[in-house]
């Protein structure tokens, strides 16, 4: 049973209130033997258990937020204080006037013929709404889905116009006959598997849950898509209903503009207000880039969790879900491999979760897979005779979409020079082709190369890359050699970003997607001689404290950045690059 308890004051003072279920209106619930009303003298709370979403007006209008039991400053669903907007993106104290428990299972839909036309009904059976995922160099789309090994599913999908309607007969893809694996979807090795999963404090079997996949081929590029999961011993019920957009052919004379997001170090209590900022500022379902540190702590499978599964309320699709709707490139941060405080321990699972996200598992996908000969990284917990020997490597991947070359690069794997030999190898290949093919490359990796306030300090976390020197050293001229045109990072919780770097070169750091975005653009005492950061526009008080985003749009000759405010949207910063 789900349970939330309310505080009339801060720090869980005071009179509460106590609900085990949604609540429209908090107008007429008052607090225990008090005439106080919750909804105008909310203060903090605590969630005991399950996911609740907040919301600032009666019938679940207005700003909202989701709390949850592993949520909170300390990480157990204590949130003493709902002026913080760290967490919230709004003021929620005092604010809060209906309250909706958000279901652990996906929704079922009607099934009409408009995509975007949600009507949810009770729950289904299945463990998780899907995954809408896109692997490889003009790959193709796959869904991913957890569901009971005792159903077999499929997939319709559809053409759509502008407006979602679509009156022609859809493709029908079949799931893949389910995984039978552990959720989420941990490595092939027994022996690795079992001593992961002996580390964890959790239990990570799921009886009768296993792994679907659908592949989605022969779709015609540059066009809207829904599609319709259905259970085919019953076709008339339709479980989930989704949409997409196929990228541009790539090719020169195809010209459409690509508009996509960025968002970095939201650290789990971010990531519900920015990515609905995103969805609700979309003007194209292309895709969305997260530049690592999604998770506060990679240990801990409820934050993972959590970040996957993400519930987005939203006026133009309610109850839409991002991750099956957008396909998300996620990048490795140090905190997808923190554990207790310590980023040189990989958290057990972590990888597991990558893999799954990142396609990392799924053979048609670019990716570096090495397997080490050398010493890996010791987890403690589970005896120095075990060694995680290059996992993680395979999170250095390249996607193309439709003139974009993405490269997603792993900073946190290298050990030795041979490592360092394989990595630069890989990014050249991956540039050197790109660039040979009239491609736009951008590289995403979680530490910047540099940025306004860099100096030689440590980067702290267990590689052969020991300040930022070393960083700069290895990839620029990997970078600068590879005509790479924009670098995004973030890392440092500033918004940063430079002049162009010799051949056309761009850094771009992402402010916080979590609590305090800090201006320090501008700043002289720089350290690099040849490299000068333009000013940012001056931000006001309420901007040093917003959540953001950025969101880019590439035409033909210009890819434009901008910063924006998760919380109203508001332009905080915006540059224009020649290409």
């Amino acid at each position: 049973m789900a349970e939330i308890i309310m505080y009339q004051d801060f720090k869980r003072k005071g009179d509460t209130c106590f609900f085990t279920d949604s609540e429209p209106n908090l107008s007429g619930m008052t607090y225990d033997d008090t005439t106080a009303h919750c909804n105008n003298s909310i203060s903090s709370l605590k969630v005991i258990s399950g996911k609740w979403a907040l919301y600032q007006d009666a019938e679940y209008e207005g700003n909202s937020a989701v709390v949850y039991s592993s949520g909170g400053p300390k990480r157990d669903g204590i949130y003493p204080d709902l002026n913080d907007d760290r967490f919230f993106g709004w003021n929620a104290s005092n604010s809060i006037s209906s309250l909706k428990l958000v279901a652990e299972t996906a929704s079922l839909y009607d099934s009409e013929r408009q995509s975007g036309s949600f009507q949810p009904r009770p729950s289904c059976e299945y463990y998780s709404n899907p995954w809408l995922l896109y692997y490889g160099v003009q790959g193709e789309f796959v869904i991913r889905m957890a569901g009971p090994r005792s159903k077999t599913f499929s997939v319709v999908v559809y053409e759509t116009d502008e407006n979602g309607q679509s009156g022609l007969q859809g493709s029908e893809f079949a799931f893949s006959e389910a995984d039978d694996c552990d959720y989420p979807k941990h490595l092939d090795d027994e022996e690795i598997r079992n001593q992961r999963r002996n580390c964890d404090t959790e239990d990570w079997s799921n009886d009768g849950i296993g792994i679907y996949t659908a592949e989605l081929n022969g779709l015609r590029s540059s066009t809207n898509h829904a599609y319709t999961i259905r259970l085919e011993d019953n076709q008339r019920e339709d479980y989930f209903k989704g949409m997409f957009h196929t990228p541009p052919s790539g090719e020169i004379e195809d010209d459409e503009p690509i508009t996509f997001y960025a968002y970095s170090d939201s650290q789990d209590t971010g990531n519900y207000c920015v990515a609905k900022a995103i969805v609700d500022d979309m003007e194209s379902r292309s895709f969305v880039l997260h530049a690592g540190d999604a998770v506060e702590l990679g240990q801990l499978t409820e934050e993972q969790d959590g970040w996957f599964n993400e519930c987005l309320y939203n006026d133009a699709a309610q109850n839409a879900w991002l991750r099956a709707t957008v396909p998300t490139f996620l990048t490795v941060g140090n905190h997808e491999l923190k554990e207790n405080n310590d980023h040189k321990n990989f958290a057990p699972g972590t990888l597991a979760h990558f893999d799954f996200l990142m396609g990392c598992d799924y053979p048609e996908g670019k990716h570096l897979i090495v397997n080490y000969s050398g010493d890996g990284i010791e987890n403690d917990e589970c005896g120095s005779d075990h060694k995680y020997h290059g996992d993680y490597n395979t999170h250095t991947t390249c996607v193309d979409w439709g003139r974009l070359r993405i490269v997603r690069i792993n900073t946190y794997t290298c050990h030795t020079e041979k490592d360092k030999d394989e990595l630069r190898e890989k990014l050249n290949d991956w540039f050197g082709e790109g660039l040979a093919q009239g491609m736009i490359n951008i590289a995403v990796m979680h530490p910047p190369v540099r940025w306004c306030m860099a100096t030689l300090e440590e980067i702290g976390d267990d590689n052969i890359f020991g300040n930022y020197e070393d960083l700069k050293d290895f990839f620029e001229p990997i970078l600068v050699d590879g005509g790479v045109k924009l670098v995004i990072s973030g890392h440092k919780h500033i918004t940063s970003r430079s002049n162009r770097i010799e051949e056309g070169l761009y850094y771009y750091v992402l402010g916080k997607g979590n609590d305090n975005f800090d201006h320090e653009g501008g700043m002289s005492d720089h350290h690099y001689e040849d490299f000068d950061y333009a000013k940012l526009t001056e931000l006001d008080e309420y901007e040093t404290k917003s959540c953001c985003y950025a969101k880019f749009t590439l035409n033909s000759t210009t890819l434009i950045a901008e910063i924006r405010s998760a919380h109203d949207n508001r332009l905080i910063d915006e540059i224009t690059i020649s290409l």
